[in-house]
């Protein structure tokens, strides 16, 4: 749990559920976290059926369709074709964002019947998003295939019934339905390969590339915590300007302010399955002061969306009614919240709040380890740079993404000029808020690199000694390559090339 923290800043220690290395803590997120095996084992032989009858249905309606699609094809109608693909793929990735964030959003999995069957995947996906990537074709497109069953059989009807001149006239409408059914079909397939990073054909890479399907790098931004935002997901055309809008923020105040219900408490509820009642996103306590509000004197935010409030005065002087008001002064954020728990600490009191997604402090927010290694892999695959240093995984099937390779190009007029150096970096679990471990693998002479080890000195590369969570793999082998141009270290001998550390 949290650490209560008193007015000078010290408090009791509760369990922690961050994970201090492999092993450690509970799972923040993946297959290992509680409730994602939970999750998963609610996926039912039942539900595998319906899968399998939708998708033989759909599969076998759409190339019906197809096929008199292309039987009363005319020229004459080509523009119209051609609009009516782009408003389908528009409204695909709309209707996409809705289902998406209704499922995010609202119900539960405890619902009859539709909660199991089709709240449980969203659920499970948000702390376990890798687990749509070791789904089967069946498994991940089954449930958008039943949605496009009715209006594919519908057209396939009219088309065994209906004269030529009436298919001539509604032909374009045919159109739009069927360029919405392909991609309402294949939506959750798209989803699924924007989070595949190891193995995707070109043809889909470059579709990503060009955003004509939704992109990896695009879709990471919905990822992070507390998943409030760009839920379209089919071409992710449609995210921005939503966001733009404040689309969904303000369908979710409507709601809330005639049901009552708080917006992802369900989701919530299934990341807090660590053994403990907070969110573990943000390890390490950010505190804010104003003098200006009496009567709460600190906010200790706890993960991206729970902190604990210290007050002073009378328990009963903080309320769900007014720690709103209190708080909007002291972040200047229209606060809803949740009133959840409350205790004692040095002296001050101090209760749990739930804060709502968007009003989060920006920096809050952290990027989880994982999708940051992953941008940076995609960026060493594509050779982003001049080409002086490049950085890739060590093993190509290492999901932990710990153990990546880098190669430094030797400056020109130095003693290292025309030579490639190896090296190998570790990311450990805490990276990227704790740098890198460094270690040459090619033996080089150059100070600040142990001479028997091949080891980079941390306190010796500006990089790592003041090292920020903005910083990367490249931005630390560029660092290295321009010690290697500094005046001590230009002209220093070097082992006889092609030598390597055998420790």
């Amino acid at each position: 749990m949290a650490r209560l923290v008193d007015a000078n800043g010290r408090g009791g220690e509760t369990r922690n559920p961050e994970p201090q290395g492999p092993g450690r803590g509970s799972a923040r997120w993946g297959p290992q976290h509680a409730g994602a095996r939970e999750l998963a084992n609610l996926y039912s032989p039942g539900k595998r059926c319906q899968e399998w009858i939708s998708v033989i249905l759909c599969f076998s309606l759409m190339a019906f369709n197809f096929f008199h699609l292309l039987a009363n094809f005319h020229l004459g109608h080509l523009w119209y074709i051609l609009l009516s693909i782009v408003a389908g793929i528009l409204t695909a990735d709309f209707a996409s964002g809705l289902v998406h964030w209704g499922a995010d959003t609202w119900g539960s999995v405890d619902l009859p019947i539709f909660g199991r069957a089709f709240i449980r995947p969203f659920r499970e996906h948000h702390i376990d998003p890798t687990a749509i990537t070791r789904h089967d074709f069946i498994e991940t497109n089954g449930d958008n295939c039943m949605l496009t069953i009715v209006p594919l059989a519908n057209m396939a009807f009219n088309f065994l019934t209906l004269s030529p001149a009436e298919v001539y006239h509604i032909y374009p409408w045919y159109c739009y339905l069927f360029a919405l059914a392909i991609f309402v079909t294949l939506t959750n397939q798209i989803h699924k390969w924007s989070h595949t990073y190891f193995g995707l054909p070109h043809w889909v890479v470059f579709l990503q590339d060009c955003h004509i399907i939704l992109p990896r790098k695009h879709h990471r931004v919905h990822h992070v915590a507390p998943h409030e935002t760009y839920f379209c997901i089919t071409t992710g055309w449609l995210n921005y300007p939503l966001e733009k809008l404040g689309f969904w923020r303000n369908l979710e105040d409507l709601i809330q302010s005639v049901t009552g219900e708080k917006p992802r408490a369900d989701d919530l509820k299934w990341a807090q399955k660590v053994h403990s009642v907070f969110l573990g996103f943000v390890p390490q306590l950010i505190r804010r002061r104003d003098s200006h509000v009496p009567a709460v004197c600190d906010v200790a935010f706890h993960s991206s969306h729970v902190a604990i409030l210290l007050y002073s005065g009378k328990e009963q002087s903080v309320s769900e009614r007014n720690i709103p008001q209190a708080l909007a002064k002291l972040t200047s954020w229209r606060a809803w919240m949740c009133l959840s728990s409350a205790g004692d600490a040095g002296g001050l009191h101090a209760v749990s709040v739930t804060l709502p997604p968007w009003r989060v402090c920006p920096q809050t927010v952290k990027v989880p380890r994982n999708f940051r290694l992953l941008e940076e892999l995609e960026e060493g695959q594509k050779g982003v740079g001049d080409g002086t240093v490049s950085w890739g995984l060590e093993d190509d099937e290492d999901m932990t993404l710990t153990r990546w390779r880098g190669v430094i190009l030797g400056p020109p007029r130095t003693s290292y000029e025309n030579r490639m150096y190896n090296l190998k970096v570790e990311c450990g679990p805490e990276y990227p808020e704790l740098p890198p471990c460094v270690k040459f693998v090619t033996k080089i002479n150059l100070n600040g690199v142990h001479t028997s080890s091949g080891v980079v000195d941390m306190h010796a590369v500006t990089a790592l000694a003041k090292w920020q969570n903005s910083y990367s793999i490249q931005m630390v082998l560029l660092e290295l390559r321009r010690l290697m141009s500094c005046k001590e270290n230009m002209k220093l001998p070097q082992p006889p090339e092609g030598q390597i550390y055998t420790n």
